[in-house]
């Protein structure tokens, strides 16, 4: 408990390995200290940024690139939102992006015309 300078106390609220939800964004904390840089919570891997927010899209670590769902959790063995391909440790393969058609008339004609123009 503190006691300030008018009389008044106030109970210091102890936040140990929680996520706290800080305006737009959530931050995680481990005996009151906000994380940053890589941390696995609950077997998913997160990444916040120096200021201790939880970072959502794409991240460059140690020359990789890394795509975090909306929720923050690190994309594994899935197409990511905007296409690409990430492994099992979530890094980007490398390759360019992956396009699916809804509509396979569509997809159809594309193909054709691609290999019209590798000809």
């Amino acid at each position: 408990m503190a006691i300030h300078s008018d009389g008044t106390a106030t109970k210091k609220v102890e936040i140990k390995n929680t996520w706290k939800q800080n305006g737009t964004t959530w931050n995680y904390y481990i005996n009151n200290n906000d994380i940053t840089g890589w941390k696995q919570i609950n077997n998913k891997w997160y990444y916040l940024e120096s200021n201790g927010d939880m970072k959502r899209g794409w991240v460059s670590s140690n020359g990789k690139s890394y795509y975090l769902n909306t929720v923050g959790d690190i994309a594994v063995n899935p197409k990511t939102p905007d296409g690409y391909l990430v492994g099992a440790n979530g890094a980007w393969n490398g390759q360019s992006r992956i396009i699916t058609f809804k509509d396979k008339n569509l997809e159809s004609i594309i193909r054709r015309e691609i290999i019209k123009l590798m000809i």
